[in-house]
């Protein structure tokens, strides 16, 4: 069954923080992995300096709890070095989960 997570991922706000390259996103449980999501708004540019970035992320089959983000920046790939966190969205709505450690 599919899962939605709401995924929030803050910039920093120090001098140069943001990038204007693509960003992904790859969910890992202990469950399994989901596809590699592109993360952009065709309106609003993400990523900016100080900014809170939104993105929800479909997953194929149900992950349950997610213990690492994989974020891709244009080809480099690494351990998610920002404040993540992910909420499962239920049929109630949204709810919250503990702050993701990495």
């Amino acid at each position: 069954m599919p899962e939605d997570f709401l995924v929030t991922l803050y910039t920093g706000s120090r001098w140069g923080a943001g990038t204007k390259a693509d960003v992904f996103l790859q969910l890992i449980s202990q469950n399994g992995t989901s596809d590699v999501h592109c993360l952009w708004h065709p309106q609003v540019p993400s990523f900016h300096q100080g900014s809170t970035d939104r993105f929800l992320l479909t997953t194929r089959e149900g992950l349950g709890d997610i213990c690492t983000l994989y974020s891709l920046l244009g080809r480099t790939r690494f351990k998610c070095h920002c404040l993540p966190f992910a909420w499962p969205k239920d049929q109630g709505g949204i709810s919250p989960a503990l702050p993701l450690k990495i």
